[in-house]
């Protein structure tokens, strides 16, 4: 694969096509199963609630006053104490948190409004208003935003207004560059061409392709500008251009109280407090939503992605089926597992996908892009399945719904895990339908009008659909004749290639695994026996199992007749010279193997 195509393929996949986040729900269940999300999200739902019972009840009138009772300890007439004129401060507290949420809601809108704007006018074509606008960005992201408000505080005077347009323009210029790379690389996108190419006019691109893929990073970002919102009301108001004197607001009692500190330390607690605590939540919930949304995408430009399999044991009614697996799979590389019917192959394929019996027992460590695998909640590991890893299974016959039609059977992943309309799922279909090699009239039949290697491209048009950076083929080819083994191999290498994913070939068969993989792992017996480049097992095998194995694939081979021969040999001078090329590649990119 040349630069300009390996650039193309990092292009494809740094970014999600078309915002690759789970369902709310899912979203919600993950960031629940964490404590610090748990905490984030209970803080933050009883600030909301406490925000609308403050519309129709607080403990005491605002406006109640006590000369009498100034900085009253607390107790069971005002459960926080009074304020310097005597009014209840939980009830000041209560009010207030209201006026904090709406500070809150019109600064982020602000910030987004602003920052998907500054996105649109750097991804666009005119090359003028795209540097104009990052060099806009970087001369006025250095006004601090308290200049910026005491600047709106001339004309408006202090008001909510003041700490909105001050916030919101600042933070808005630090949305636009966090998510500038990640809007770049979408707007360079082949999808992004096409789409071009096609007619769409430019508003149309950015709302479809581009918005989607740094909402992400935008949403994340928002939360966190959210909690430096709450904090900026209280600093604003404090220097007298925030809000106003009489508008309840943490901002404003802390204010007040601040001036009696050393006479009245306990005043200050509480609004401190609230403060605090909210703020910490929000930074809580950023963080807990950047982990829950999208787990693997989310750190693609810091992980390794690919799989590495340590220790792995699986035992199904206590007996033992794997006995310590290690395997690695490393991004853009072709690693095979062959070994004899039995020997636990697909055992091991399904521990990584998390499909084993309920009977089943696993331990080991299964790690994919850094995340571990092993004891990852269902509802997680059910939103990394056709997501992050795709897999082509061995009878497409089998694997396939036969109530489906072709264009439905495709879309299942898209439909579970983007956010698409029905003509951008069908347009997505028929585009990889095209790759695959699959006529387009196919698109409504069912399984059973398909041949055998028809209905295995709509199975490797499923698995690659959502762009996945790993792909596991489970003995794709067994079931079809050698003719189409051999077309079928080449296409799904080319697609793998071309997408720079990793994948792991599985199969019994080492003229197959000749074509596909570079490295590969002979597994007998739930153990791996023998492990190293492909061609050099073939050449050389050194134990009795990988004998056993290329035995059976030169018999193969000879039987097929001659010009299959002739062609294998042809492939395999090819892998030697290809091998050679990738060596140092190999050799430094993994560790903790002699061959590696």
């Amino acid at each position: 694969m040349n630069d300009s195509q390996h650039a193309s393929s990092a292009a494809a996949h740094g970014v999600v096509e078309c915002g690759r986040l789970r369902r709310a729900g899912v979203v919600v269940a993950s960031m629940w199963a964490r404590g610090t999300g748990r905490f984030a999200l209970v803080t933050l739902g009883l600030w909301i609630l406490v925000s609308l019972v403050s519309l129709v009840w607080t403990p005491r009138s605002l406006w109640e006053t006590n000369g009498y009772d100034v900085w009253a300890k607390p107790s069971a007439d005002h459960w926080l104490g009074t304020d310097g004129v005597g009014a209840d401060v939980f009830s000041w507290l209560m009010a207030g948190s209201r006026t904090d949420l709406v500070i809150v809601a019109l600064t982020v809108l602000v910030a987004l409004a602003i920052g998907l704007l500054l996105v649109a006018a750097m991804t666009s074509r005119a090359a003028a208003l795209a540097h104009g606008s990052v060099v806009l960005i970087d001369a006025l992201i250095s006004i601090p935003t308290v200049l910026i408000a005491l600047m709106l505080a001339v004309p408006l005077g202090a008001s909510v207004a003041v700490i909105v347009l001050a916030c919101g323009f600042g933070y808005g210029l630090n949305l636009a560059r966090v998510a500038r790379p990640s809007a770049m690389l979408a707007a360079r996108s082949m999808y992004v061409e096409s789409a071009r190419a096609d007619g769409a006019s430019a508003m149309r691109v950015f709302a479809t392709h581009i918005v989607p893929n740094v909402m992400p990073t935008l949403v994340v970002q928002c939360s966190l500008s959210a909690g430096t919102a709450v904090l900026a009301e209280a600093g604003l108001t404090y220097l007298g251009v925030g809000v106003p004197s009489g508008v309840p607001s943490w901002g404003h009692s802390l204010s007040t109280s601040v001036r009696f500190i050393n006479i009245y330390p306990l005043t200050v607690l509480w609004p401190g407090l609230l403060v605090t605590v909210v703020v910490v939540a929000l930074n809580l919930f950023g963080d807990a939503l950047r982990e829950a949304a999208d787990p693997l995408t989310n750190r693609d430009c810091e992980v390794t992605m690919g799989v590495v399999v340590d220790d792995l044991r699986v035992a199904i009614a206590s007996r033992p089926i794997l006995h310590g697996v290690h395997l690695e799979v490393r991004d853009g590389q072709r690693v095979g597992l062959v070994g004899p019917s039995g020997s636990g192959k697909s055992m091991i394929s399904r521990a990584i996908m998390g499909l084993l019996p309920p009977t089943a027992e696993r331990s080991g460590s299964i790690e994919l892009g850094g995340r571990q695998l092993v004891g990852l909640p269902d509802v997680e590991m059910a939103a990394l399945r056709g997501a992050a890893v795709g897999m082509v299974f061995q009878n497409p016959g089998t694997s396939l719904n036969p109530l489906l039609t072709v264009g439905r059977q495709i879309a299942l992943p898209l439909a579970l895990h983007y956010e698409l309309t029905a003509d951008e799922r069908e347009a997505r279909v028929r585009a990889m339908m095209r790759k695959v090699g699959l006529p387009a009239d196919l698109y409504g039949r069912r399984p059973h009008e398909l041949s055998g290697g028809q209905q295995q491209r709509v199975g490797i048009a499923t698995a690659l659909i959502t762009s996945p950076r790993l792909i596991i083929a489970d003995e794709p080819t067994t079931a079809l004749d050698s003719m189409t083994q051999r077309q079928i191999v080449d296409l799904l290498v080319s697609l793998v290639d071309e997408a720079g994913a990793a994948l792991l070939f599985i199969t019994h068969d080492f003229s197959v695994l000749a074509r596909a993989t570079r490295y590969c792992y002979v597994l007998d017996a739930g153990r791996i026996v023998e492990q190293g480049r492909t061609q050099a097992l073939l050449d050389d095998p050194h134990t009795p199992q990988a004998r056993t194995l290329v035995g059976a694939a030169r018999r193969l081979t000879l039987h097929v007749g001659d010009s299959h021969a002739r062609e294998t040999a042809v492939m395999r001078e090819t892998t030697v010279a290809e091998t050679t090329t990738e060596e140092t590649v190999v050799e430094t990119s993994t560790t903790g193997t002699e061959e590696w």
